[in-house]
């Protein structure tokens, strides 16, 4: 539910909320990922993108063969010029 609630307010452009209600969803449940990747995205897309590699770096410790975690720290590390990762 988090995760759509999240979503659905950075499809209004509403990233402030959503970036709020993302970490409030983290703090709660640490453990799941998909919270875990939107908020790395909101933090992308917000500007925080050296938050937002860690919290990836974070989501591929919570499931290493997460194919979406390790493509947004990836795209991460490429936007911070850090392409070697």
């Amino acid at each position: 539910l988090y995760g759509l609630w999240i979503r659905a307010l950075c499809d209004t452009g509403e990233y402030q909320r959503a970036l709020t209600l993302a970490r409030r969803a983290v703090s709660e449940f640490p453990t799941e990922l998909d919270l875990a990747i939107s908020l790395g995205n909101v933090l992308d897309v917000t500007g925080e993108v050296e938050e937002s590699r860690d919290v990836f770096l974070r989501a591929c410790e919570l499931d290493d063969s997460s194919a979406l975690a390790r493509f947004n720290l990836g795209a991460a590390y490429e936007r911070l010029g850090d392409e070697q990762k």
